[in-house]
C-alpha cells in the first residue's frame, strides 16, 4: 500500500480523524520539505497557515465527519521555504493499516495544469493510435478487395465458357468461397471506416415500403430453403417517402434478418415497421426483426453488440461468423441518429429493434391506389405556368420532360447555370418562369452557384424569390442542408419518381393546394426486384414514368448514347489521374442508369464514384472493367427490347394471403347483407403474380358486378380454402 501511494504523481497525505499523520508520499515531502520520519510525528495543522487551520477546524472536519469526502477545496499550505502556496484539496475517508483514516490529495495550481496537459496528450495519442489502426484496416481491406473483385470477375467469365459438370461445380465452390471472403472483407472495411470516422451516409429520398418489400422478397426466398415463413408488416408506415441512406438501411436489415435466418430452424421471421412523424421535417422509423429461433441468454444480451462477440464460443463453431455484424449495426444506427436493442427468451426466439431518425420526403400524403397515383386530370394547373429545367445530361432531360408532359406540363431546357441565369432574365420581358427544376452538378456553373446568383439578383430583382427545386443523384449526408443554404426551396432525389415530382409541383405552383383524391385508401404494393440487382428492372422504370412505354423507349435510346460517352469520359479521367472528373462522370453514369432502371450498372457506378472520391485509382481501374462489362450487357438487353413491339407493362401485385383473407371475409359479409359493392374501391380486383388466383378473383368480380350474390359467396369460400396454395 505504501509503495502504491508513494508512486502517485501528486502530493498525498494519510491522517487519522484528529489530523495526526500516518504517511506522506515522496511528492508531498518534495513540496513541503523534510523527511518521512519527521512527519510521522507531526499533524496536518503543521502544514497549514493560520487561516487554513481555522478553515480546517470550522468547515472541513465537520463536512468530512458527516459526508466522508470533500472535493476541490481551495486552501493554502506551506512549501519547503515556509511560503504559503494555493492548492486544491480532495479528501476521502478510508482505512490505512486497519484503522480509519483520511486520504488527502493536494493539487498545486501549475502542477494540476501539467497533469491535465499530460492526460490530454495521452488521450490524443490513444485516439491517434486507434485511428491509425482503423485506417490500416481500411487500407488493407481496400487492397485485398481489389484483387478479390478481379477473382470474382474472372470466375464469372470462366463460368460462361464451355464446362463439364465437374468443372462447373468447382467454379461454383470457388465463387461461393470468394463471395464469403469478400463479405468478410467488406465487414472489416465498414467496421474500420466507422471507427476511423470515415463512414459517410448517402441521404436519398426513397419509397420505404417498396424498399422493405424488395428486401423481404429476397429474405423470403432464403427462408423457404429452411422451411421458414416470412411476415412483412408495413401497415403502420403512413408516409410513402423518407430521406435516409437506403444502402445502410439494407445493411442493417441484412445483418439482423441474416442472424434470424441463421438461428431459426422452424417457425417464422417477422419484419415489422412503423414510421411516426416527429415534426414537419423528421420522423422516427422503428423496425423489429422477430424470430422463433434458439434465443439468447439474458446475461449475454449486453455483450452482443461488441465487436467480435457472439453469444458463446459454440455459436462460432456451429454457425460461423466473425461477431462483427451486430457491432456494425450498432455503429450504423448511431451514425443514422438512432439505436438498436434486443430482447430474447432462450428456446422461444429473439426480437432485434432499430430506431432511426429519418427525414420525411417531399410527398407526405398517404399512398393512394394505382388508379389515382398518376391522375393528372384531378389537377387544374394555372394557364400561365412556365417551367425551366436546368440539366446537362440528355437522358435526364428526357426523363424530366417526359414526366412533366404526363402531368400536362412542359419545360424549357438549358444545360448549365449560366444559361439558366440568361433564360430567367430574358423571360421577364415576356412570360416569367413560375418555377425552376435545378440539377446540382453541371459544368461551367453548377446548381448551387446558379441558385445563389438568382437569390442575389443576378437574374433580375423580380426573380430573387423564384421557387427553385433541386434535383440531384445520391446526395451525401448534409446535402439537403447544402441545397437550403444555397437558397433552394425544395429537393428531389434522382432517379426521379413521378409522384414525388408531382407533389413538389403542387406544393410550389399551387401553393399547397391538394388535387382531388379518391376516398380509396388501399396502399400500392409495388413489385419487388431481385436483391441480386437485375441488369434491368423494366417494371420499376415504367412505374416511375407513369407506365409510359413510349417515353421509356426514348430515354433508353438516349441512354444508349450517353452511357458509353460517360464511360469514355471516365477512361480519359483515369489516364489523366483526374479524380474530380472521374467522380463527376461516374456520378453522371449512375444517375442515367438509375433513370432507365439499370440497377446493376447504377450500383457499380456508385462504387466507382465513391472510389474516385477517395482517390483510390487502383479500385477505380478494377471496377471500370466490371462496369464496362455490365454496360455492354445492359445495352444488349436494350437493343433486344427496342427491337420488339412496345407493349404496355402491367404491374402485377404480389398476393398477401393474410390481408386477402380479411378483405374476402368483409366482402362476404357485405354480400350477405345485400350491400352495393364498388369493385374499384375494394382494391383486390387487379392482376396478381399468381395467374390462377388472378383468374379466380376476376370471376368473383364478374359475379359481384352482375349481382350474382350466391355464386359470389360460394366462390369466396372456395378461394378462402385455397389461399395458402396460391
Amino acid at each position: 500500500m505504501n509503495n502504491l501511494i508513494d508512486q502517485l504523481p501528486c502530493p498525498v497525505l494519510i491522517t487519522d480523524a484528529m489530523g495526526h499523520i500516518f504517511m506522506a508520499n515522496t511528492n508531498l515531502l518534495q513540496l513541503v520539505g523534510g523527511y518521512a520520519e519527521e512527519w510521522d510525528k507531526k499533524s496536518l495543522n503543521d502544514l497549514l497557515p493560520p487561516a487554513s487551520r481555522i478553515f480546517l477546524q470550522t468547515h472541513l472536519w465537520p463536512i468530512l465527519y458527516h459526508e466522508a469526502q470533500v472535493q476541490e477545496i481551495h486552501m493554502q499550505i506551506y512549501d519547503s521555504q515556509k511560503q504559503s502556496i494555493p492548492v486544491l484539496v480532495n479528501c476521502q475517508r478510508s482505512f490505512y493499516n486497519g484503522q480509519e483514516s483520511y486520504s488527502w490529495v493536494f493539487f498545486v495550481a501549475h502542477e494540476r495544469s501539467r497533469f491535465e496537459a499530460e492526460l490530454l496528450k495521452a488521450k490524443e495519442a490513444a485516439q491517434a493510435s486507434e485511428r491509425a489502426k482503423s485506417e490500416f484496416l481500411a487500407a488493407m481491406s481496400h487492397e485485398i478487395r481489389t484483387p478479390m473483385n478481379g477473382v470474382l470477375g474472372m470466375l464469372g467469365l470462366l463460368e460462361k465458357s464451355k464446362l463439364d459438370d465437374s468443372q462447373r461445380h468447382r467454379i461454383h465452390v470457388a465463387q461461393s468461397s470468394a463471395t464469403s471472403l469478400l463479405g468478410l472483407i467488406n465487414d472489416i472495411l465498414d467496421f474500420s471506416k466507422i471507427e476511423a470516422g470515415k463512414m459517410e451516409l448517402e441521404m436519398l429520398e426513397f419509397d420505404l415500403k417498396h424498399e422493405l418489400e424488395v428486401f423481404a422478397e429476397f429474405t423470403e426466398f432464403k427462408g423457404k430453403e429452411k422451411g421458414l415463413k416470412l411476415i412483412l408488416d408495413t401497415d403502420n408506415i403512413m408516409y410513402p417517402n423518407i430521406i435516409s441512406d437506403p444502402g445502410r438501411l439494407r445493411q442493417i436489415l441484412s445483418n439482423l434478418a441474416g442472424n434470424a435466418l441463421k438461428f431459426t430452424h422452424e417457425g417464422h421471421i417477422k419484419i415489422q415497421a412503423s414510421l411516426k412523424k416527429e415534426d414537419e421535417r423528421y420522423g422516427r422509423l422503428r423496425i423489429d426483426v422477430i424470430d422463433t429461433g434458439i434465443g439468447i441468454a439474458y446475461e449475454k444480451i449486453d455483450t452482443l453488440f461488441e465487436a467480435f462477440t457472439q453469444a458463446d464460443g459454440s455459436t462460432t463453431r456451429k454457425y460461423g461468423g466473425t461477431g462483427l455484424g451486430l457491432s456494425i449495426v450498432k455503429k450504423l444506427c448511431a451514425l443514422m441518429g438512432g439505436f438498436v436493442s434486443a430482447t430474447s427468451i432462450p428456446g422461444e426466439g429473439s426480437t432485434f429493434s432499430v430506431d432511426l431518425k429519418v427525414g420525411l420526403g417531399s410527398d407526405q400524403v398517404i399512398v393512394q391506389s394505382t388508379e389515382e397515383e398518376f391522375n393528372q386530370d384531378s389537377i387544374s394547373w394555372p394557364s400561365d405556368i412556365r417551367i425551366l429545367l436546368v440539366e446537362d445530361n440528355t437522358t435526364n432531360q428526357l426523363v424530366a420532360q417526359g414526366m412533366l408532359n404526363s402531368l400536362g406540363l412542359y419545360a424549357d431546357i438549358v444545360s448549365n447555370g449560366l444559361e439558366a441565369l440568361e433564360a430567367i432574365q430574358i423571360s421577364t420581358d415576356s412570360q416569367p418562369y413560375s418555377i425552376v427544376l435545378m440539377d446540382c452538378q453541371m459544368p461551367e456553373m453548377d446548381g448551387y452557384d446558379a441558385t445563389h446568383a438568382i437569390r442575389v439578383g443576378k437574374a433580375g430583382e423580380e426573380n430573387k424569390q423564384l421557387p427553385i427545386i433541386a434535383m440531384t443523384a445520391n446526395a451525401m449526408q448534409g446535402d439537403r442542408e447544402k441545397c437550403t443554404l444555397a437558397g433552394m426551396d425544395d429537393y428531389i432525389a434522382k432517379p426521379i419518381n413521378l409522384s414525388v415530382l408531382k407533389s413538389a409541383l403542387i406544393k410550389w405552383i399551387l401553393k399547397g393546394e391538394k388535387p382531388v383524391q379518391s376516398n380509396h385508401k388501399q396502399a400500392v404494393i409495388k413489385k419487388a426486384v431481385s436483391a441480386d440487382l437485375a441488369l434491368w428492372d423494366e417494371a420499376d422504370a415504367l412505374h416511375r414514368l407513369g407506365n409510359n412505354g413510349v417515353l421509356l423507349n426514348k430515354i433508353i435510346k438516349s441512354f444508349m448514347n450517353d452511357g458509353p460517352n460517360a464511360l469514355s469520359a471516365l477512361v480519359k479521367s483515369l489516364k489523366e489521374n483526374n479524380s474530380h472528373d472521374a467522380q463527376l462522370h461516374a456520378h453522371s453514369l449512375k444517375g442515367a442508369a438509375g433513370n432507365v432502371g439499370a440497377l446493376k450498372l447504377q450500383e457499380i457506378a456508385r462504387q466507382l464514384e465513391e472510389a474516385a472520391k477517395d482517390e483510390n485509382f487502383s479500385e477505380i481501374e478494377a471496377g471500370f472493367v466490371k462496369c464496362e462489362t455490365i454496360l455492354n450487357e445492359t445495352l444488349k438487353i436494350f437493343e433486344t427490347h427496342l427491337a420488339k413491339e412496345v407493349k404496355p407493362a402491367v404491374r402485377k401485385k404480389r398476393l398477401d394471403s393474410v390481408q386477402m383473407a380479411i378483405k374476402l371475409q368483409n366482402l362476404k359479409k357485405e354480400l350477405k347483407n345485400g350491400m352495393m359493392i364498388d369493385t374499384k374501391a375494394l382494391g383486390i380486383f387487379v392482376e396478381y403474380t399468381n395467374e390462377l388466383f388472378t383468374e379466380k378473383i376476376g370471376k368473383l368480380k364478374e359475379y359481384v358486378e352482375k349481382l350474382e350474390t350466391d355464386k359470389g359467396i360460394t366462390l369466396i369460400d372456395t378461394i378462402m380454402s385455397e389461399l395458402e396454395s396460391f
